[in-house]
């Protein structure tokens, strides 16, 4: 996870910037003096107090023109870790005059500005810039300040207008194959005299029939239709208007052998955020929505449900974005698994055998389980993925 530094916050008075134009001006000015002091040359003193003048007007209008707006930038929703938001931001002139600034970030990867030549007094207008987020974790926007120099160009001045407010950013995506999942799922949950069962929960519930159609990968043992296969030499399944939906719970153990962790340990972390989210994702849009329950274990357990839509996955995953791991696991409390026996339930660790996985096997929560050593077939990691494309 990203460890963003602490922004300072800005502060709400302007501060003046010694550019190299201003100090050549200062400087040649007061040479003018000294000269024309020195040699008691009239005309060169009336221009060296001119030359005083001129940045002393500069300098107050410029410092008008930063203290008198305001900016806000809305933090995009949360993304996922590798995509590019796009940062929607507006200023105000809060005077009855117009304006004539630039507007510029103050830290990032690219410092973008906007200029504005005219902002008319008493409105407002937007500015908008894409930025990356690769790794997960909260991150806190550029701060965004105004700078003037008007009318010279000889007297600047900077105020900082908008706090850096924070963005969530999720693990990365990687690429999961729905079918291979559903049938990897089968494999590991049908152990035991309640196969039929476990396999039965899995499938898609029945609806209304609508007729039949060829046997594709993934589909399920039970809606294979056996006499029109038989009549047509070939594996035909039966196909529904509508189906139940398919809750999901998804555990992750997020356990780490020290605090700070090192950086295979770190990587498997990663690979395990990344994995849920993922298949969570993949799930929302491959079935009926159904409720999407997520349990994180660190040194406490993080809970998140909700419908389980691809909106849902964004907002109720932050904890995946705030997960740093933990040497010591607590329990899982059994309020937070009650009910999982309707659910389609996936263990995602860090680690081979997880005692979390026993301990629920323990209360009759039967969970099937994958960790970095298993290297299943159906998911491809964030950075492999993005090799392939």
């Amino acid at each position: 996870m990203a460890k963003t530094e602490p922004t300072p916050s800005p502060s709400n008075w302007p501060a003046f910037v010694g550019t190299k134009e201003s100090l050549i001006w200062i400087a040649v000015s007061i040479l003018l003096t000294v000269i024309g002091i020195l040699k008691s040359i009239n005309l060169l003193s009336l221009v060296a107090y001119l030359s005083f003048a001129f940045f002393i007007v500069n300098a107050i209008m410029a410092w008008r023109m930063v203290s008198k707006v305001a900016a806000v930038r809305t933090p995009p929703p949360p993304v996922f870790a590798g995509e590019t938001a796009a940062i929607v931001g507006r200023v105000t002139n809060r005077s009855s005059a117009r304006a004539v600034l630039l507007l510029r970030e103050t830290s990032g990867p690219s410092l973008r500005s906007w200029f504005l030549p005219a902002l008319p007094g008493g409105t407002s207008l937007p500015f908008t810039g894409p930025l990356d987020f690769p790794v997960r974790g909260r991150h806190l926007l550029p701060i965004v300040e105004a700078v003037s120099s008007y009318p010279f160009g000889i007297a600047t001045w900077r105020r900082a207008v908008s706090h850096g407010q924070e963005a969530i950013v999720l693990p990365a995506l990687g690429s999961v194959d729905l079918a291979g999942f559903r049938r990897w799922l089968n494999r590991m949950m049908a152990t035991g005299d309640n196969s039929r069962r476990v396999l039965r929960r899995l499938a898609p519930a029945d609806g209304d029939v609508r007729g039949v159609r060829a046997y594709r990968d993934g589909d399920a043992p039970r809606d294979v239709h056996w006499k029109t296969s038989a009549r047509r030499n070939g594996l035909m399944v039966r196909e529904y208007d509508r189906a139940a939906p398919q809750d999901m719970l998804i555990i992750v153990d997020a356990w780490v052998p020290t605090i700070p962790t090192d950086r295979i340990s770190a990587s498997k972390l990663e690979w395990a955020l990344s994995l849920a989210v993922s298949v969570a994702n993949v799930w929302v849009k491959g079935d009926i929505h159904g409720k999407m329950t997520l349990l994180v274990g660190g040194t406490n357990w993080t809970s998140s449900s909700g419908l389980g839509t691809p909106a849902f996955i964004r907002t109720g995953f932050h904890a995946l974005a705030d997960a740093v791991g933990s040497p010591v696991i607590p329990a899982v409390p059994p309020e937070l698994v009650r009910g999982a026996s309707r659910s389609i339930r996936l263990l995602v660790s860090t680690r081979p055998r997880s005692p979390i996985q026993s301990a629920l096997a323990a209360c009759g929560v039967l969970v099937a389980a994958v960790d970095p050593s298993l290297q299943p077939a159906w998911y491809t990691p964030p950075v492999e993925r993005l090799s392939a494309e």
